[in-house]
């Protein structure tokens, strides 16, 4: 089984990913990710959509739709347990969004959390837990990532805010996992 895990970083534009990502069996994006207009940078499929305590409270406070894609039917929605659990009328709402139900819902490993809050003083990104989450759920499979980067914007809005996680140090992590063979970077 082959796995795309496809962060939101600016390196995705012009990278031409999209036919190599369609091919894998699973595709796991985050938060509001955009497909149309990308589709040769990205690709145009999705099965599991990881959501940050952000995305929710655009989505859900601020009425805002976090991505372009038709999320019915998607395999698994990845949250972070702390905020999806703090207010079930909340759960519900994105589960609706989504088109799953609490039976496809994965909340991420409090372990990883916890252990990166220790070690790096800050809260790891949607995408680190995402890819984290990959790792745990896919074990036996090629697990390729793309779109994770310095941290500034997004590929669809390079202005678009991403702060206060450690990004130089998730990389880190990243390639320590690529030199294991855990993990491929998607395009190399």
């Amino acid at each position: 089984m082959k796995v795309a895990v496809i962060g939101n970083a600016p390196n995705l534009s012009g990278a031409k990913l999209g036919e190599s990502i369609d091919k894998c069996d699973k595709i796991v994006r985050f938060n509001d990710f955009r497909i149309q207009g990308f589709e040769e940078d990205l690709g145009s499929k999705t099965t599991h959509w990881c959501v940050s305590a952000f995305a929710v409270y655009h989505l859900v406070y601020k009425n805002a739709k976090p991505c372009d894609a038709n999320l019915g039917g998607i395999g698994e929605l990845w949250v972070q347990k702390q905020y999806f659990n703090s207010d079930g009328n909340v759960a519900k709402f994105v589960m609706k969004y989504a088109g799953v139900t609490v039976d496809n819902v994965r909340t991420y490993n409090e372990e990883i959390w916890n252990k990166y809050m220790k070690n790096f003083g800050t809260t790891p990104s949607n995408g680190f837990m995402g890819v984290m989450t990959a790792m745990e759920v896919f074990k036996k499979a090629q697990i390729f990532i793309a779109g994770f980067g310095d941290g500034a914007g997004h590929y669809y809005d390079p202005e678009h805010p991403r702060g206060g996680h450690n990004f130089e140090k998730e990389n880190d992590v990243y390639k320590y996992y690529v030199k294991l063979g855990d993990l491929h970077f998607l395009g190399e």
